[in-house]
C-alpha cells in the first residue's frame, strides 16, 4: 500500500496527503501488534510521505501545523520526535 501512496505522491501530493492522514487514522482504530515493530517502520514512512507530499503539494504551514495537530490526538502520535526544520 505505501509503494502505491509513494507513487501518487508524485503526481498527486494533495491527495497522497488526504491518504496517508486516512492510513493514520485507520491504523490507529484497527488495535495492531507492533511487538516486532513493522508498525512502527511502516508509521515512520508514512510520516515521511505525509511530510513531503504536503510540501509538493504547496500547503500552507499552518494548515499542515493543524493537520499534524489532529493526527497526533491519535494513540499512535506519529509525529512525535519529528522536527520540523521549515
Amino acid at each position: 500500500m505505501i509503494d502505491e501512496l509513494e507513487g501518487l505522491a508524485a503526481a498527486r501530493p494533495g491527495v497522497a496527503v488526504e491518504l496517508t492522514e486516512r492510513a493514520f487514522t485507520r491504523l490507529d482504530q484497527a488495535d495492531l501488534d507492533d511487538s516486532d515493530g513493522w508498525l512502527t517502520q511502516f508509521c515512520q514512512r508514512l510520516t515521511a510521505l505525509h511530510a513531503e507530499s504536503a510540501g509538493a503539494a504547496c500547503l500552507p504551514a499552518d494548515e499542515v501545523a493543524a493537520r499534524r495537530a489532529r493526527l497526533q490526538t491519535l494513540d499512535l502520535r506519529p509525529f512525535d520526535g519529528v522536527v520540523d526544520l521549515d
